[in-house]
């Protein structure tokens, strides 16, 4: 009889570390395919602009023409035109912010701010990486990088 309990105690404890890997299993996963989803809040910023507005992201690549030393912002709707600085970003990369536009001239309820942040370090790769940092903020509605256009040859 002792035997018996012996191996329900056996079957108990692989049933129960089987069901640990699994919920820690289930946690990573979740984990990394919400990563895409972070979305990063500053207080006293945040509450400024339209929040339920849509998120649009980049998509290129590496590949594509665009210049290495810069990513350009388009923040979410907003009344109050906050004229935000580099610190609120939280980029370590970031050498200086201008806005190429802060406040509309005339009343225009689709007007979004746009500003260009350029980079310390100059990189295809630090584009990219600033994107993935920025995106992540909730009053940005867009972050990519600039794109060099080209005239076609005829």
């Amino acid at each position: 009889m002792k035997k018996e309990k012996t191996k329900k105690t056996g079957v108990h404890k692989i049933l129960i570390s089987f069901w640990a890997v699994l919920v820690m299993v289930t946690i990573v996963i979740t984990t990394l395919v919400g990563c895409e989803n972070i979305k990063k809040t500053v207080p006293g910023v945040s509450n400024q602009f339209d929040l339920k507005e849509e998120k649009e992201y980049w998509t290129g690549s590496i590949d594509d023409d665009f210049l290495d030393d810069r990513v350009c912002v388009i923040m979410k709707k907003t009344t109050t035109y906050p004229e935000l600085d580099i610190k609120v970003f939280r980029l370590k990369n970031a050498e200086s912010l201008h806005y190429s536009f802060l406040a509309p001239t005339v009343e225009n309820p689709d007007f979004h701010q746009m500003l260009v942040i350029y980079l310390k370090e100059k990189g295809k790769d630090q584009v990219i990486s600033a994107i993935n940092h920025l995106k992540q903020f909730d009053f940005i509605m867009y972050v990519g990088p600039e794109n060099i256009f080209r005239a076609e040859d005829d």
